[in-house]
């Protein structure tokens, strides 16, 4: 659902498992065009593009990098990537592909571009490396369009199905560059978005909560518990293991900059393909219909994206301001489970809530 845009209809996003057969047939289509660089070409099929996605996702979880698509007016057309990250040293490596039809119009050297300012301005590198093959001169236009120094050429330091290559090393410094913000996002509208929380969010988590701790701990057990950043990690840290696991996706959301609160799914069962939905808001963004906007965007991955076939969601009976919310995204009470949660001092009912794709797409 978050993307980094790159220009109209142009854009960076994760890949999903669903993926795995566009990402195959982009790869299977161009084949003789890629296998003159790729290893991995010879061996494509379904699976393997399901094992890349897989692998990709934990890497993002882990540390941020990982591989990512490039959309065209909703067209898969190639793939750029950040991989062997150092923290201790702020570098990683950048690498690309495009499938054939779309080669040609700058398409992959705007996507690095892009990838590029991420990894500069949200992932704080310093050095930036990339390597191409001696004979690969589209590759070497893109390194020099986009600033890189050619630092040398590593001999014959791989190996192409037998036959050892070598490549020269391009490099781009944080200091060779002025590199714009880039974040993958979902834009809610004035100044809004979704972002998947990650572990550098945990000071502003903190933040937003000291700013409400009356107003959230009023229907939320676990806030009275939460009183450092590091409480908080462990939190994003879990979301990011979900979000590896394609197991429901944690967003945080952000007002002009700000985190405002938290929405997101709690697992998911591929089985029935139904999910648990849940959220909070900082009492300062409350009344702005901001969590009206979140919640939708959060329901159409699920439903349009996803494909997912049910949601559900529950809350304190007592708890006015969130059965609004839930009733305009169209949700259906289904039940009432007595004596559910104990919350201070005393129960507390839960009202339960369903949503099905049909009741969503009408």
């Amino acid at each position: 659902m978050v993307a980094l845009p790159i220009a109209p209809n142009l854009e960076l996003r994760h890949f999903e498992l669903h993926h795995a057969e566009l990402l195959f047939d982009l790869i299977d289509t161009s084949r003789a065009h890629l296998r003159r660089y790729l290893n991995f070409v010879d061996d494509a099929s379904v699976d393997s593009a399901e094992d890349f996605i897989r692998r990709s996702r934990a890497r993002y979880a882990k540390d941020g990098t990982g591989n990512f698509g490039v959309w065209a007016d909703d067209t898969l057309v190639g793939a750029v990537s950040l991989f062997d990250l150092s923290p201790m040293h702020r570098k990683a490596e950048v690498g690309y592909w495009i499938g054939q039809a779309f080669a040609g119009r700058g398409i992959i050297t705007k996507a690095v571009s892009r990838l590029l300012d991420y990894g500069f301005s949200e992932l704080k590198l310093n050095r930036i490396q990339l390597c191409c093959a001696t004979d690969n001169p589209a590759s070497r236009r893109v390194a020099e369009k986009l600033g890189f120094v050619l630092e040398g050429v590593a001999r014959e330091d791989r190996v192409l199905r037998g036959t050892r290559v070598s490549h020269q090393v391009w490099s781009l410094l944080a200091a060779d560059t002025q590199p714009q913000p880039a974040r993958f996002t979902k834009p809610l509208g004035d100044g809004a978005e979704l972002r998947l929380l990650e572990l550098r969010h945990a000071q502003n988590l903190l933040q937003a909560v000291d700013s409400s701790r009356e107003h959230l701990r009023a229907f939320l057990p676990w806030v009275d518990g939460n009183t450092k950043a590091e409480h908080f990690e462990g939190f994003i840290k879990g979301s990011l293991d979900r979000f590896a696991q394609f197991n429901g996706n944690t967003y945080g959301i952000w007002q002009d900059n700000q985190l405002a609160g938290v929405i997101g799914m709690h697992g998911i069962d591929w089985t029935h393909l139904d999910s648990e939905f849940g959220y909070w808001l900082a009492q300062p963004f409350t009344g702005r219909g901001l969590m009206t906007r979140a919640g939708r965007a959060v329901l159409s991955y699920c439903f349009d994206e996803l494909n997912l076939h049910r949601i559900s969601i529950a809350h304190s009976t007592e708890n006015t301001s969130s059965r609004k919310v839930i009733e305009r995204l169209g949700f259906k009470p289904e039940s009432v489970a007595r004596d559910a949660e104990w919350l201070h001092d005393r129960f507390h009912h839960w009202q339960k809530y369903g949503l099905l794709k049909r009741e969503w797409q009408t």
